[in-house]
C-alpha cells in the first residue's frame, strides 16, 4: 500500500538522520534497525564520549528532528527516559548484527519487555521501568 510505502520511506530517512548523530559524535554504526517502539544499534563508540552523553545527544537530536516531521512519525512523542546497552566482543558481533537484522521477525514472537527481562537475565544485570 502507499502508507506501507510511506512508512518504509519515512523509517529510511529517520535511519540516515539517526545515522548522521552518531557519526557527528564519532561514532562508528556497524549496524541498526528497530520496531515501532525501539530500535537497536550496535557501534563503536568514540573514546572522546561517554554512554550517557553519546544516548543523551542521540535522544536530544533525534527527538528534535523527528518531531519536526509529524507528517512522516506521527506516532514519536519522545524517547523514554531509559535505555540499554551491553558492551560486546569481536567474537560476539556476527550474532548481535544477525540479532539486530532480525528485529521485525524476533519481535513476532516476543514481546518488547520479555525480551528486555531475558535479556538482562543472561547478562545478569537488573531490567528497570519507568512511568
Amino acid at each position: 500500500s502507499s502508507y506501507a510505502r510511506a512508512s518504509a520511506y519515512s523509517a529510511r530517512i529517520g535511519g540516515f538522520f539517526i545515522y548522521g548523530i552518531i557519526r557527528n559524535q564519532g561514532c562508528t554504526l556497524i549496524r541498526m534497525n528497530g520496531i515501532g517502539n525501539h530500535i537497536h544499534m550496535l557501534l563503536d563508540l568514540s573514546t572522546e564520549l561517554s554512554l550517557s552523553q553519546f544516548m543523551r545527544e542521540m535522544k536530544r537530536s533525534s527527538s528534535i528532528w523527528l518531531k519536526s516531521h509529524p507528517e512522516s512519525f506521527p506516532a514519536f512523542k519522545g524517547w523514554g527516559k531509559e535505555y540499554y546497552a551491553f558492551s560486546v566482543g569481536v567474537a560476539q558481533k556476527d550474532a548481535v548484527v544477525a540479532y539486530i537484522k532480525n528485529q521485525e521477525t524476533h519481535h513476532g514472537a516476543v514481546a518488547y519487555d520479555e525480551e528486555m527481562q531475558v535479556i538482562t537475565s543472561e547478562n545478569e544485570c537488573d531490567c528497570y521501568y519507568y512511568d
